[in-house]
């Protein structure tokens, strides 16, 4: 009984693996995943409104990176709102973890698909 358990079992991992196969190899998928990445860049650049800030947001907490990015006026105040630069610091990091995980989750299955379809 277990025997056929596990043929069963093999064969569903089998059709799983063939499904995403398929898939992975639809040029409709790799178009989509490049895509995203290049939106992700562009999208992210075009948020903050000094791309050199962007490696210091993904580095520091958002208070550091608000001491170290915003400007003060003449009376010590600053210029921008903390609340403003919270919302576009969970922006670019939400965007940044995005971009991340699809390529490395494009590149895990790219890495997976090719042996299996070149032997």
């Amino acid at each position: 009984m277990f025997e056929n358990f596990s043929f069963g079992l093999h064969a569903v991992f089998l059709h799983m693996s063939s499904l995403i196969l398929s898939i992975l190899t639809h040029n409709i998928t790799l178009g989509f995943a490049f895509g995203f990445l290049a939106a992700t860049g562009i999208y992210i650049f075009l948020l903050a409104e000094e791309p050199s800030h962007i490696p210091l947001m993904l580095v520091h907490k958002p208070n550091v990176c608000f001491e170290k990015i915003a400007v003060k006026s003449d009376n010590g105040t600053f210029q921008t709102s903390y609340t403003e630069f919270q919302k576009t610091y969970a922006k670019v990091k939400i965007l940044i973890y995005s971009a991340i995980l699809a390529f490395l989750a494009l590149a895990f299955l790219i890495l997976i698909a090719t042996p299996i379809l070149h032997p």
